[in-house]
């Protein structure tokens, strides 16, 4: 699996997952970083579910580094 079909596939996880979609947060993964971005500005996301967003995407990042690094992706 290349790089960039990597932060595609997980840039669909985060932004399907129930944390972004319930507190309207788009979420980007890049390389370099990550980014999270309320949908409708006037609505405040709950610190809590970002934060535990946050670490799911982690979580799943390295866990994809790890495979690609073992030849199992």
């Amino acid at each position: 699996m290349t790089d960039k079909k990597m932060y595609k596939l997980l840039n669909e996880y985060a932004n399907e997952t129930a944390l972004a979609v319930q507190n309207g947060v788009k979420v980007e993964i890049t390389y370099s970083g990550h980014s999270y971005e309320a949908i409708d500005k006037d609505k405040v996301a709950n610190y809590n579910d970002i934060t535990l967003l946050s670490d799911l995407v982690k979580g799943a990042e390295h866990f994809l580094l790890w495979a690609q690094g073992k030849g199992k992706l």
